[in-house]
């Protein structure tokens, strides 16, 4: 009897070990417990910009607890990770790894079309996208982006870099955001200051909320163009 109950038990631990294992397969689809965020999307994101899948494992565990991800957080924003940021001609895109691992990705790219109100025609290659002279650079219908591995957002910008002088934003339009899984509120995209003065940069800023938690609890992301001191960054 003794016998018989033991290997009812064996059975039984075998059973519970097998479930165990099948609701943590059935966990890699759906939203990541507590968020509006899908696993698989989160996954395959993360996979994308190159963070592993030990580092991806704390981002979801960090997730499931309430908290924002470093990369989604705009306090984490510090002036060195903003200049860290800062884009040019040659290195459009730029990267950065914050201390919980989770990364963020900024770039300003031309459109594979130029507006014709500029005057350039269908382009194939960035340098047509823009009009240089001496001491400026004009550049016409280039891509603002920011992506983290739960929100993508962007807009297209006309902006000039005048070295030695003032530079400036002539307009912003065509604004994006989108999230993977729940929802972000109609983008709102605004021209906050259009020229660098001795006080500041240009400015353009792109604000979204986004549902990021279940129970409708959200977080507002935002995505910075600053044109001045002859450079310009994106964050």
């Amino acid at each position: 009897m003794k016998k018989i109950i033991a290997l009812l038990m064996v059975v039984l631990m075998m059973m519970s070990v097998s479930g165990n294992v099948f609701a943590a397969e059935s966990n890699l689809s759906g939203n990541i417990p507590g968020t509006n965020i899908d696993i698989n999307n989160f996954k395959q994101k993360s996979n994308e910009m190159g963070i592993n899948a030990k580092t991806q494992k704390k981002l979801i565990e960090k997730l499931q607890k309430g908290n924002l991800l470093d990369a989604d957080n705009p306090e984490k924003y510090t002036n060195k990770v903003k200049n860290a940021l800062t884009l040019t001609d040659k290195d459009p895109i730029k990267e950065h790894t914050f201390n919980d691992g989770s990364k963020v990705v900024v770039s300003i790219t031309p459109e594979v079309e130029v507006n014709q109100r500029a005057g350039i025609a269908a382009i194939d290659e960035p340098d047509r996208a823009r009009s240089c002279g001496s001491g400026y650079c004009r550049y016409y219908s280039h891509r603002v982006k920011k992506e983290t591995g739960t929100v993508i957002m962007a807009f297209l910008a006309d902006f000039t870099i005048n070295n030695g002088a003032y530079d400036y934003i002539t307009q912003v339009w065509d604004e994006t955001a989108s999230g993977f899984g729940g929802t972000t509120s109609t983008p709102n995209l605004r021209l906050l200051q259009k020229k660098e003065t001795s006080y500041g940069r240009a400015n353009a800023r792109l604000e979204t909320t986004f549902t990021y938690f279940a129970g409708g609890a959200s977080t507002d992301m935002t995505l910075n163009l600053y044109v001045g001191r002859d450079s310009y960054n994106v964050y």
